[in-house]
């Protein structure tokens, strides 16, 4: 798991949510959450699990310049 894996589910623990709830609220079954939240997760999913956490979301992309 990442560092950012650990606080979203910190903060889901916080709120008193489940996997199970996260899942209903995003509409994905609780096993796709489950990966989701251990890492898999991509941009728009991470902007989405945010926002159902009501969390402000800074995402910086970072570019291979060669």
């Amino acid at each position: 798991m990442t560092v950012q894996s650990d606080k979203i589910i910190k903060i889901r623990k916080q709120k008193g949510l489940t996997q199970q709830q996260m899942a209903s609220k995003l509409g994905w079954s609780r096993r796709v959450y489950q990966n989701k939240e251990r890492g898999s997760a991509n941009i728009d999913e991470l902007i989405k699990i945010c926002e159902v956490l009501d969390l402000k979301c800074i995402i910086i992309e970072k570019e291979l310049i060669e």
